[in-house]
């Protein structure tokens, strides 16, 4: 009811405002905007419009209000269009004799998505009345528009000289306000600058004209009760129809209500919910961390935030304004103006910067302490590290530092197969290399071996300045020159290089790790020849054949000193047959051969073999010279040359005389 009739109210003077106001009516508005005249005719240029009310207790316009009232002055604010303006701000004041007084004292406020500003009056003292007027001012559209309500102070109804008991007056208890207005207290111990462990809670008492009651005794009760002190259980409400009461904390956290009511009566309300939070903060609850412990030695300015976090016994961020100092035992930390911070929803940060002085071992000690209580200093230490001491690649099973770096052996491919070596980072000291370094790896451009760094190729940030473990993947398959071969007769070598890249300081390490794989296959050569051997020709059965062929890597390579030869038949038609690999190691249709090959003094490239043949004397292909039908026989031989685990073989063709 009290909304409809200030709906009505407000329309009505909305539309007095439409019409420029109203023949002297009380209750009208004064809207006064821009605009512009000419010689002949007129011309108004649009702008926005207040229209205000005045609204008593009842929630009825009215045009008078008396001295114990309290009274609310409504307007709405629309632009040239008629839309309602939200987010401007009015300003109140009174145009009379100084018989109102405003609330909020700053007498503005801001206009709601529904273009409305509400701000209360009283009277400024109860004895005085009269008339005066109420003035409101808004910008709209950046042009500056006002209204004025004229209106009457009354005296107070009286009783016929009775006196009346405040406490029967009394109609309603309404909950004002909290101090602090965000409604959070800290815990007992904990208050300081801008931080109080007591909250006040205001209510008012009013009649049912919604005037304030003084005198009216009020009772209060918290809950939950045990977690608070409630330092006022009964209070008397002053002219303006205002009492208080405080609670204060205790050390547990909580959230708690405060109940008001009228002594005697069922006229009760209850408070907003009060925070109890935010305690003294507790080493357990205190932290320091650097965004990156480890930094670029070698450039004075490289930098890294520290963030020092406390919270309180339940874990709770301490309230703003804790003071954390920092030192530290190397470089610089904080700035010109403090060498700490305070906190922010418990936690604050400095930054700490390379420079001398530099430790030798590049090891820097930070510390930050913050005091917490009347003699409580809470302390953390962390290590950052900013050596410029060399980056180097170490090999992970001999340790760091270590030397050389890399082992001058070269490491031993076996197969064709992708391969993760693994390796370490670190300088020369032993300590990680910066945060953020990236590595690199390229193959041997000339072999065409491929190498990449992996998974990862950049150094993780650790907090114990170990070395950092990282892998060079080699890919064999990929060299070209020679081409890699599982069953291979000789070893290539190859190089990989490796590169560390500081991120900040842009220092480059390079390094080369040795690698071999196996290539090339067996050649069968004539003696002193580029040519390939002829077939192998016995010219008579029972007698053995002895033929001197040269082996030899494809791509040029050498076969090693220490290879075995073995020569078997690979065919049935030679089960018969002698084959041996060299003079004096004859193993009838079985493997033969020497652990070291002699070397034919034409070719030291290449190894000479001797191969001792008998045609086979039985079977379906004999070896035959007599009968009706001359023919020739042949049969295949395997040469195979084993080098530790591979063989690599070679045939030849031997043909022998056969008639039937």
């Amino acid at each position: 009811m009290k909304l409809l009739k200030f709906v009505l109210g407000l329309a009505m003077a909305v539309a007095l405002t439409a019409c420029g106001g109203g023949g002297g009516n009380p209750g009208g508005t004064t809207p006064n905007g821009g605009g512009t005249s000419n010689a002949g005719d007129t011309q108004t240029t649009a702008v926005g419009s207040v229209s205000l009310a005045l609204i008593n207790g009842a929630g009825q316009a009215t045009n008078s209000i008396s001295a114990v009232e309290i009274a609310q002055v409504k307007v709405v604010v629309k632009d040239a269009a008629g839309a309602l303006v939200s987010g401007t701000v009015v300003s109140f004041s009174e145009s009379g004799v100084g018989l109102l007084k405003f609330a909020p004292a700053a007498q503005t406020a801001m206009t709601t998505s529904e273009g409305l500003a509400v701000i209360e009056i009283r009277a400024a003292d109860q004895t005085k009345t009269g008339a005066t007027s109420v003035s409101v001012t808004a910008t709209v559209g950046g042009q500056t528009i006002t209204a004025v309500k004229t209106l009457e102070v009354t005296n107070a109804p009286v009783s016929g000289g009775v006196v009346i008991d405040p406490q029967t007056l009394a109609s309603s208890i309404n909950f004002v306000s909290t101090d602090p207005a965000d409604k959070s207290i800290v815990l007992a111990g904990a208050g300081g600058n801008g931080r109080t462990e007591t909250g006040v809670l205001t209510f008012r008492v009013v009649d049912k004209n919604n005037t304030p009651v003084k005198g009216v005794l009020v009772d209060f009760v918290v809950n939950p009760s045990n977690d608070v002190t409630l330092n006022i259980a009964q209070g008397t409400t002053d002219a303006d129809g205002v009492v208080i009461t405080s609670v204060s904390s205790k050390t547990v956290a909580t959230s708690v209500v405060v109940k008001a009511t009228v002594n005697g009566k069922s006229i009760t309300t209850q408070s907003d919910q009060l925070k109890v939070t935010t305690g003294l903060g507790v080493q357990a609850g205190f932290e320091i961390l650097p965004l990156v412990y480890n930094l670029d030695g070698a450039l004075s300015g490289d930098s890294t935030d520290v963030t020092a976090r406390l919270v309180d016994i339940n874990s709770n961020p301490v309230a703003d304004g804790v003071p954390v100092v920092f030192v530290a035992t190397g470089g610089k930390i904080g700035t010109s103006a403090a060498g700490g911070c305070n906190t922010l929803n418990g936690a604050c940060t400095v930054k700490f910067e390379v420079q001398e002085p530099r430790p030798a071992n590049g090891i820097v000690t930070v510390s930050g302490s913050a005091k917490v209580g009347e003699s409580t200093t809470l302390l953390r230490q962390i290590n950052l590290h900013m050596s410029s001491a060399p980056i180097g690649i170490y090999e992970p099973a001999a340790g760091v530092p270590a030397a050389p770096l890399i082992s001058p052996l070269p490491v031993a491919l076996t197969s064709c197969t992708k391969r993760n070596l693994p390796y370490m980072v670190a300088n020369a000291l032993g300590y990680s290399a910066p945060s953020g370094t990236t590595l690199s790896a390229r193959g041997d451009d000339a072999t065409g071996l491929g190498a990449a760094i992996g998974p990862d190729n950049t150094v993780l940030d650790v907090g114990n300045f170990g070395a950092s473990l990282f892998s060079v993947l080699v890919d064999p398959s990929s060299a070209n020159n020679p081409t890699c071969n599982v069953n291979g007769i000789a070893i290539t070598g190859a190089t990989v290089e490796v590169s560390a890249n500081a991120p900040t300081s842009k220092r480059v390490t390079k390094q080369s790790i040795g690698v071999t794989y196996p290539a090339g296959n067996l050649v069968l050569l004539r003696p002193n020849s580029a040519a390939t051997p002829a077939s192998i020709t016995i010219g008579a059965c029972n007698v053995s054949e002895t033929t001197e062929v040269q082996a030899i890597g494809s791509d040029g390579l050498a076969i090693p000193a220490g290879a075995t030869f073995f020569v078997s038949p690979s065919d049935s038609n030679a089960v018969a047959g002698v084959y041996t690999a060299n003079p004096g190691a004859t193993v009838a249709g079985a493997l033969a051969g020497s652990a070291t090959l002699p070397v034919s003094s034409s070719d030291a490239s290449r190894q000479s073999l001797w191969l001792v043949v008998k045609a086979p004397t039985s079977g379906p292909a004999a070896c035959s010279t007599t009968g009706a039908t001359a023919g020739t026989g042949t049969i295949t031989l395997d040469v195979t040359v084993q080098i530790g685990t591979r063989r690599n073989t070679q045939t030849v063709t031997v043909t022998y005389p056969m008639k039937s």
